[in-house]
């Protein structure tokens, strides 16, 4: 028979070989757990409704209220807020991190401690442990939305899991009434915040729609009349040069978001034959709007930096200019000082002029870049493979010119 229970007072039935008692009813804490486990529900107090509730503080800290909560029969409680300091968002892509509060079986302590995620074009939070047996079991309290680039965490930004059994949960015995209060402050202040971005996003869309509809209106009555005059016998041939010319009125819109490293700088947006420019503004948001004429494929460039659209037919369109997620620091002689550094991948290429004993690029595309530069006559390279979200660096150097020719060098 294998039945335990508990808890009863222990008696003294000997002595270890250092003289200490031995206890006939002692347990270990894992048989406390255990037991709080089976008559209480892991999760955090449902009163009072900021229970370990976690909240935007200044820049990019949060502040985790005062609470209780139960993790596989530990508990964990603190009567004072305090303050955690999230990573430095990154320059490209979004990233999602995730506050827990965790059940540290090797510490021997219940913590509350952020997981930073991983920056993607589809981010997903970190894993949250929940394993049947392990070091850590953990109770996700939050997750945190990080932008590119963002320095201030908005309260919006934050999505309170405490409330989702599959993540956290209720400590269910002790209900005695549910506050959802904060839970609705939360949501309103994320519903007012997207309504605003819709209504501003709207009304600029309806005025840009009102003044292009305008201007079609105007164009489309001029060859109305014209027309009348001229239909002949050539009324095709006349018909075609109408079209032509209502085409150039310009009915397509190009919307670019810029990183704030573009502001103030001026972008070019062409498709080969119809070019435009506009100078990015210096405040936030860092966007342009281009009014083109003509469908296909444009190219969106900065000096070095450039992105691509397609414009199918009449419509918005709209396409992020970044620097990109990889930095190539390429190193060089001393020779090379003053002298101009080029990175080339396809038809890709960035130059820029060696200063300080080395260059940094900022790329966007994965694959192999090739590092050259002249000088006295000669063509010296150097290459690196580079994959996104990573630092690569390279050395540029006259060393070992002579058998970089053999091999095939230019």
């Amino acid at each position: 028979m294998s039945l335990r229970y508990g808890y009863f007072d222990s008696e003294i039935d000997g002595y270890d070989e250092e003289g200490m008692p031995k206890f006939d009813r002692a347990e270990s804490s894992d048989f406390l757990a255990m037991f709080i486990s089976h008559i209480i529900s892991d999760g955090v107090l449902a009163a009072p409704a900021t229970c370990f509730q976690v909240v935007a503080g200044e820049g990019m800290n949060l502040t985790v209220m005062p609470g209780f909560g139960i993790v596989k029969g530990r508990f964990a409680y603190d009567e004072q807020s305090f303050s955690i300091t999230l990573e430095k968002a990154p320059t490209a892509y979004k990233r999602i991190d995730r506050v827990v509060l965790r059940a540290n079986y090797p510490e021997r302590k219940c913590e509350i401690v952020v997981k930073t995620g991983t920056p993607a074009a589809t981010p997903e939070p970190p894993e949250l442990l929940q394993p049947a047996a392990g070091d850590y079991y953990e109770l996700s309290l939050a997750l945190i939305n990080i932008n590119s680039n963002q320095s201030v965490v908005t309260q919006s930004s934050i999505t309170d899991t405490r409330y989702d059994s599959s993540q956290c949960g209720l400590v269910t015995q002790l209900i005695d009434h549910l506050d959802t209060s904060v839970f609705f402050a939360q949501l309103n202040s994320f519903y007012e915040e997207f309504t605003n971005i819709c209504s501003n996003d709207r009304k600029e869309y309806r005025q840009l729609m009102t003044q292009s509809k305008e201007e079609m209106e105007i164009d489309f009555n001029g060859w109305f009349n014209l027309m009348k005059e001229q239909l002949s016998e050539d009324a095709a041939g006349h018909l075609q040069l109408q079209i032509d010319e209502i085409k150039d009125t310009g009915i397509c819109l190009i919307k670019v978001e810029c990183e704030d490293f573009f502001k103030g700088k001026t972008v070019t947006a062409t498709n080969g034959t119809e070019t435009h420019t506009a100078v990015v503004p210096q405040e936030a948001p860092y966007s342009l709007l281009f009014k083109v004429k003509d469908v296909g494929n444009w190219n969106i460039s900065q000096d070095e930096y450039s992105t691509s659209v397609s414009v199918p037919y009449f419509g918005v369109y709209s396409t992020l200019l970044s620097q990109g997620d990889i930095k190539i620091t390429v190193n060089y002689d001393t020779e090379f000082e003053g002298k101009v550094i080029s990175a080339k991948n396809g038809s890709t290429i960035r130059t820029k002029t060696a200063a300080g004993g080395s260059v940094s690029f900022m790329v966007n595309t994965e694959g192999t870049w090739e590092i050259s530069a002249e000088l006295d006559g000669k063509t010296y390279k150097s290459s690196v493979t580079v994959q996104h979200g990573h630092e690569y660096t390279v050395q540029l150097s006259k060393v070992g010119y002579q058998e970089w020719l053999k091999a095939g060098g230019v």
